[in-house]
Formats: structure tokens, C-alpha cells, sequence
């Protein structure tokens, strides 16, 4: 919108507190800065006016821009670092998902809710029973069977209704039941699809990939070994061209 305005010569000039935040990156705010300086439009922080079509303003707004954006950059960078330091300790909260609570220590401990310890407990028993998450799924829905779902951006905090694949998936899948302190079972990257940068996450699957794994750090609802074997089950109904080693849906 800002760069609209800029463009229909409706904007004499910008205040702000600090020029360099008027864009997230250095291609922005360059693009921002050349456009100012075609259509006459000057830029103001706390300390100075600058006239972006004089070479000496628009080589102060640069180096402002640059140094600012080292700055950000290095705050992430302790910012994370401090964060994986105490998960190292595994003293970071983390979101939990339904069946662990915090208490007043910060520390990890089973839900007080009986009910919802309960269904935590059920759902890993009628999983022993089933081939896949998808039987599992459906034998919630024939028996209509509600589940507690965590929903921490609502107001309603946790609900019960029929779980669907993917979360019990996730569920199925979490070391926490077992344990187990994690951090860092995803790693970010960056692919090129279709002209523009794409953020994607991956899941780590080996333990020795994921950053912090502190086993025995708060009470369990399996053990281990049943985490491994549910794993493997897991494994087993993943889709794959070797039919003999495959339990899952028949396939073309």
C-alpha cells in the first residue's frame, strides 16, 4: 500500500522511527528507497530528513539498512541459542499435547484429569489391536468414541470429539509418552518452486538427528519399547513398491 502511494505521487514524505524498519529485508527497502527517489519523496527517522535521490542520503539509508539487519539477524541467532541451551537442560516449555500438563515448576506431569489420562491410555491399548492409524481412526468413529484434542490457540483449550488420522498420527508418534524430552525433531529448509523461495519442515525420524532426546525425564504413559514397536508398526503401513513387506492399503 505504501509503495502504491509512492507510485501515484500522493506521498511528500515517511516518517518513522528508524528508517531501516520500514522493510523487512535489504531487496525491500532498496526497492522502497529507489522508488522514493523517482517520485520525489523523501524519508525522515529521529535523527535526520534524507533525500533518497541525492547519492549521499540514499548511501546513509543503505549502510543504516545493512547494520540494522545484522543487528536482527544476530539477536535470532543468540535468541536461539539461548533456547537451545535450556532445552538442552530440558527446562524449555514446549506445547504438550493432551495427556501432560506443566505444574508450578514448569516440570511435565500427567494430566489431572482421570478422564483424559484414560483416553491417553486407550487409545495406545486399541492401537495394539489395529495395523494402522487408519483403522484406529475408524474404530473412533464406529464406536463414536470422543478423544481429548488440544487446541492451544483457542479459548476452549482442550475438546473432545472424534480424533481424525493425522492427529492421531502425531500422537501415535511422540516420544513424550515414552519419556522422552525432545527438541529439534524438525529441520527447516528452503526450496525453489515456481519462481519464489518456499520454507519447507521435515521430520527427523532417527534419535540420534534430533538436537536434545533426554530420556526418563518425566513420567510415562508406555514405555520405550512400546514407542519402538509402534514405530515399526507405523513403518510397516507406509506405502511402498516392494509388496511383500508391505501391510498397507492395496495400491495400483
Amino acid at each position: 500500500w505504501m509503495l502504491a502511494q509512492v507510485t501515484l505521487r500522493k506521498v511528500g514524505i515517511i516518517f518513522c522511527i528508524e528508517a531501516s524498519r520500514l522493510s523487512r529485508n535489504s531487496p525491500d527497502w532498496a526497492h522502497l528507497f529507489e522508488l522514493c527517489g523517482y517520485f520525489d519523496t523523501l524519508v525522515a527517522d529521529v535523527q535526520q530528513v534524507y533525500d533518497v535521490s541525492i547519492p549521499n542520503d540514499r548511501l546513509l539509508l543503505q549502510i543504516k539498512g545493512t547494520v540494522a539487519e545484522l543487528e536482527l539477524s544476530s539477536l535470532k541467532t543468540r535468541l536461539r541459542a539461548g533456547a537451545e541451551a535450556k532445552a538442552a537442560r530440558g527446562e524449555l516449555r514446549v506445547s504438550l499435547p493432551p495427556g501432560y500438563v506443566y505444574d508450578a515448576t514448569d516440570g511435565i506431569v500427567l494430566d489431572p484429569d482421570e478422564r483424559v489420562q484414560q483416553a491417553i491410555r486407550s487409545m495406545f491399548e486399541l492401537f495394539e489391536g489395529q495395523t494402522s492409524i487408519r483403522q484406529l481412526a475408524l474404530a473412533y468413529r464406529d464406536t463414536k468414541t470422543l478423544f481429548p484434542v488440544r487446541k492451544p490457540r483457542t479459548r476452549e483449550g482442550t475438546t473432545w470429539e472424534l480424533p481424525k488420522s493425522a492427529t492421531l498420527l502425531q500422537l501415535i508418534s511422540h516420544p513424550i509418552y515414552a519419556g522422552v524430552y525432545t527438541y529439534g525433531r524438525t529441520q527447516s529448509f528452503v526450496d525453489f518452486v515456481g519462481g519464489r523461495l518456499v520454507k519447507r519442515t521435515r521430520r527427523l525420524g532417527s534419535t540420534e538427528e534430533w538436537k536434545v532426546c533426554i530420556r526418563d525425564h518425566h513420567e510415562v504413559y508406555i514405555s520405550w519399547e512400546r514407542y519402538q514397536a509402534n514405530l515399526a508398526k507405523l513403518a510397516e503401513s507406509r506405502p511402498r513398491w516392494s509388496m511383500d513387506d508391505n501391510r498397507g492399503a492395496i495400491r495400483q
